[in-house]
This record gives structure tokens, sequence and C-alpha cells, in this order.
């Protein structure tokens, strides 16, 4: 019978054996896992600085008047290309607004008139030079309705030509 107790004991200590030996793979493998989680988690927090530190340094770049701190960057070449786009743009759009502000449409002078009447239909445009402007401007009562009439009578004096005032 000693056999028994004895085969019961090393039965006994093989199995706490098999237990803190599983304990202590348990613990190691927790400690790698939090080892590998806080690695990761600082690989992600430094990717993460360099990336808010990206965009940081492209908006300072941006900033009209950057702060003292600021580091200026080279625009690439794709960001010139854009910035010239633009400014061309706005050049063009420039060039237009000047141009359209400065030339005038067509006016009465020297003897041609030159009149928008409006009408029921729309309006009426009528640009006349010579012996038909002096004709029209001596019929003007009769030939337009009493608004019509003022607006080219108004023309026609700027043009220098007589208006008969009568029907």
């Amino acid at each position: 019978m000693p056999l028994v107790p004895l085969a019961a004991g090393s039965v006994e200590d093989w199995r706490a054996k098999i237990e803190l030996a599983k304990d202590a793979a348990s613990v190691a493998y927790l400690e790698g896992t939090r080892a590998t989680e806080d690695a990761g988690q600082r690989t992600f927090a430094a990717a993460n600085r360099r990336y808010l530190g990206r965009v940081a340094l492209t908006l300072l770049a941006m900033l009209i008047m950057p702060t003292e701190t600021a580091t200026l960057r080279r625009l690439s070449k794709r960001e010139r290309w854009m910035v010239s786009g633009v400014i061309g743009v706005v050049a063009v759009i420039a060039v237009f607004l000047v141009l359209s502000f400065t030339s005038s449409g067509p006016t009465s002078s020297n003897g041609c008139i030159y009149a928008t009447v409006p009408a029921a239909t729309g309006a009426e445009q009528i640009h006349q030079c010579g012996a038909t402007a002096r004709a029209t401007c001596q019929s003007v009562r009769a030939a337009y309705t009493p608004e019509a009439a003022q607006t080219v009578a108004a023309a026609c004096r700027k043009a220098g030509l007589p208006v008969r005032s009568g029907s």
C-alpha cells in the first residue's frame, strides 16, 4: 500500500506542476499580448502625431501671415499648377470686367441716332444715319407712341438733328 499514496502524491505534484506551468504560460502570454498592444498603441500614436504634424505644417503653409514658429514648405508641382490656374482664371475675369466697364455701346452722335424703344412685344433698336435718320427725326411724333417718341426725340437731339414738334 505504500505505493498508492506515493503514486497519488506524485500525481498531485504532477498536476500542481502542470497547473503552475499553465498559469506561467498564461501570464507570459498575457504579458506578451499587453506588450504587443502597447507597442501597437505607441506605433499608432506616433503615426497619428506624424499625420497631425503634416496637417499642421500644411495649414501653416497656407496661412497668409504665418506665425513666427511656422516653417514654410515648398509647394509641390501640382500645387504650383493649381495656384497658377487660379491666378490665370482671376486674371481673365479681371480683364473681362475692365473691358466690359470701359467700353460702351453705340451712342447717338454726328448725325446718327441710336435708341432702344420699348414696345408691347419687346424692344426695338433704332440705329440710323444720314438721310434716314433725318427723316425719322422729322416724323418721330407720327411714327411712334408718345413714350417711344420721347426716347427717339432725345436721341435725335443728342445727334444734333432737328425734331419736328408738331404731329
